[in-house]
């Protein structure tokens, strides 16, 4: 019959085999199976691609760490609550905070005070200094030196280059708005000191019970309740502290000045070199503390002159 290799190949072959073999190995390469795994490497590697991708984009979105939020400088307008404030007490404040700075750079320090003397001379003198002008030149000494403001008022602060805060003070950045005048505020006080010698002066000379009241109370013998007592916060300008005494609400200025004069330093100061303030107002020192809008959450100012020499 011959070789079925050298017969025509065909549906009517002798040799079926042969084309099942040839289809077998035809079609093998492609079966379902090969199909349905792709090579190990690419899976690998798409599957890496697509699991990095997002990782990288998030990265991306955030901000370097020593990078902090920067505003425009803006002007600060504030009301001082417990503290009335004159120029000549905003002055010297402002100069001894300079001074005795110690921690931060000093050069940093240095660009913040020049930048607020431009802004406090726009303050005291509008027409020679103008306002928008001193606003941008200050911004442009905060720049020279990578200062950043988080909200724009240095009164919140201010950082450098390597992420120091620098704490500035509201007093320190601008005047408030309700400062009071210097020769005003003198004027006051020395009425205040005359008004204390004449009553001196009628004590000595009319002991009746209301004179003989006020003496006792600058002796420190008057009669207080104590179940009607209330601690209260006296803030002394010298800046040595905060006093707190236990306080009746009917107690007068006077008889208050007469106990801060008794605490531990400030003994050898007098009662004339003292006036009480509450919110820009200097207390009448005849008059009960209730009498004058004075309430246990509120910090009394105690204004402290030199007494004259003697």
């Amino acid at each position: 019959m011959g070789c079925c290799f050298s017969r025509p190949h065909g549906p009517n072959s002798p040799c079926p085999g042969a084309v099942q073999s040839g289809s077998a190995r035809a079609t093998e390469p492609s079966s379902p199976h090969s199909q349905a795994l792709p090579p190990p490497a690419l899976t690998q590697g798409s599957e890496d691609g697509s699991a990095t991708t997002p990782r990288q984009r998030t990265r991306r979105r955030r901000p370097p760490l020593g990078q902090h939020i920067n505003k425009p400088l803006r002007r600060q307008d504030w009301t001082s609550k417990d503290h009335p404030w004159s120029r000549t007490a905003l002055d010297r404040e402002r100069l001894d905070f300079f001074e005795t700075r110690v921690d931060g750079r000093p050069e940093i320090w240095q660009a913040l005070h020049a930048a607020l003397r431009v802004l406090w001379d726009a303050e005291v003198d509008s027409d020679e200094h103008d306002p928008a002008m001193a606003l941008a030149t200050a911004q442009s000494i905060l720049n020279a030196v990578d200062i950043t403001l988080p909200t724009g008022n240095l009164a919140d602060g201010a950082y450098d280059s390597l992420g120091h805060y620098y704490q500035l003070p509201a007093h320190i950045v601008s005047d408030p708005v309700n400062i009071v005048s210097t020769s005003q505020l003198d004027g006051v006080l020395d009425d205040g000191e005359d008004n204390l010698r004449e009553a001196g002066d009628a004590a000595a000379e009319n002991p009746d019970n209301d004179v003989a009241e006020m003496r006792r109370e600058e002796k420190g013998k008057a009669v207080v309740d104590v179940r009607a007592q209330v601690l209260a916060v006296v803030r002394p300008s010298d800046g040595s502290g905060d006093l707190k005494l236990y306080l009746a609400k009917e107690e007068t200025v006077r008889s208050v000045i007469r106990r801060i004069v008794e605490e531990p330093g400030f003994n050898n100061r007098s009662a004339h070199s003292i006036r009480l303030v509450l919110l820009g107002k200097i207390l009448n020192e005849s008059q009960p503390l209730a009498a004058q809008d004075w309430q246990p959450d509120l910090v009394l100012n105690a204004f402290i002159r030199d007494d004259p020499p003697k």
